[in-house]
């Protein structure tokens, strides 16, 4: 009796993996062995995601990975979602402007284009020739 045919990862990677019925399912990635003898190709699939198939739906390897359909329900190919792309960094909120609370307290340089008004401290917008709070001319 000979032995059976072994694979090494390098044979198996990249290699485009078909189910029998020719539907392509991605590109082998890796191999990957759980503790109690089971063995698995690892395939990222057409929409980036990654596929667990075990080694006994392979069917056979050669130019491609050909494996056998699986079941309805059957355990043996586990799909993992795709990696999500890194959050980008939050933006922080822009700093408001000094508003000037009481007017015989010198306000600092202005850095902004906001007004204040002389009599009462409100907000003026730029440009404004009256304050739309207490009439004062700005």
């Amino acid at each position: 009796m000979s032995a059976p045919k072994m694979f090494r990862k390098d044979e198996v990677d990249g290699k485009i993996v078909v189910e029998a019925s020719g539907k392509a399912l991605g590109k082998a990635k890796d191999i990957a062995f759980g503790l109690d003898g089971s063995v698995a190709l690892i395939v990222v699939g057409n929409d980036n995601s990654e596929i667990q198939i075990m080694m006994d739906r392979v069917a056979g390897v050669a130019d491609y990975i050909v494996v056998r359909r699986e079941a309805k329900g059957d355990p043996s190919a586990q799909r993992k979602p795709p990696p999500m792309a890194p959050a980008a960094a939050p933006v922080p909120p822009p700093v408001p402007a000094p508003v000037r609370v009481n007017p015989e307290i010198p306000a600092a340089p202005a850095m902004a284009a906001v007004q204040v008004c002389k009599n009462c401290g409100a907000s003026l917008r730029a440009g404004a020739k009256f304050c739309t709070k207490c009439g004062t001319p700005a």
